[in-house]
């Protein structure tokens, strides 16, 4: 979530990302076994972003798998474009929520006297998280056991395949989601150590970028419809009820090189200071 970002500031990852993918570009891949961990990978993607999916289909391939590569087992799922809709609250989404719930994930010490502020989601928050919520669905009517989601601007990790590997070896087996990719709140993160690479997370984190999701949670997800306002903002709501874990340090990330088509609106409420 780079909003509030300067120029230079921009500049500086984007420089910082390059240089990155310099040092990756050299480096030795090794295979993995993905079927030992997940049944099923789902990227979202909007079809009319060409440049997302060239950088995509780039990226996926660099993972090498036993047979084949990750481009080859990728299912495409189409993300909601929402631009010139009219979204209305449906059984599993509505797109008003109250300032508070985002307060109670990130309770900035200056927002307390604004928690009951109503705000509707922009429309990409509304096609995001509808996007998500279109896969959860699916993995609970396929019954697939762990699924790879991912977002379509996703970048991987130097030593992706080791380091999968490594943190799927010490994550607990009944484990409802585990996020490969977080970004903390500022105030409510709260998390207990579990392992060497790995935290379990009770509260405070952005984003759903790269994540795993177990049968059994999005059973969990899906019985807590509707969804209110942003699904990366309502999903910490459910933790109470889930077994959440995440890696210490991001092994995916989002790529500071490509242009987000988000708006975040709970910055509306900023204009009530």
């Amino acid at each position: 979530m780079n909003y509030g970002l300067g120029t230079l500031q921009r500049l500086d990852l984007k420089w910082n990302f390059f240089k990155f993918r310099l040092k990756r570009f050299f480096e030795k891949q090794s295979k993995i076994d993905l079927d030992k961990y997940v049944q099923d990978v789902v990227v979202i993607h909007l079809k009319k972003r060409k440049d997302r999916y060239k950088q995509m289909k780039r990226e996926a391939s660099r993972i090498k798998l036993k047979v084949g590569n990750l481009w080859e087992r990728i299912r495409l799922k189409d993300g909601i474009d929402v631009v010139g809709k009219t979204i209305e609250k449906t059984k599993s989404f509505n797109p008003y929520y109250s300032f508070k719930s985002h307060y109670e994930v990130d309770p900035h010490p200056n927002w307390k006297d604004y928690e009951n502020i109503e705000i509707r989601c922009s429309d990409p928050e509304a096609g995001c998280t509808m996007s998500h919520i279109s896969v959860w669905e699916d993995i609970v009517k396929k019954k697939t056991p762990h699924t790879l989601i991912l977002e379509d601007d996703f970048f991987l990790d130097i030593g992706f395949q080791k380091k999968f590997s490594k943190v799927l070896s010490e994550v607990p087996k009944d484990f409802d989601l585990f996020y490969l990719s977080t970004l903390p709140t500022h105030y409510g993160f709260t998390w207990d150590p579990h392992s060497e690479n790995v935290i379990e997370i009770h509260n405070g984190v952005w984003w759903l970028s790269g994540y795993i999701l177990s049968l059994k949670g999005a059973k969990k997800l899906v019985n807590n419809f509707p969804v209110l306002g942003p699904g990366d903002m309502w999903i910490n709501h459910q933790f109470k009820d889930m077994k959440v874990y995440s890696t210490i340090s991001n092994i995916i990330g989002q790529r500071p090189d490509t242009t987000s088509d988000n708006v975040y609106s709970f910055e509306k409420v900023f204009r009530y200071w």
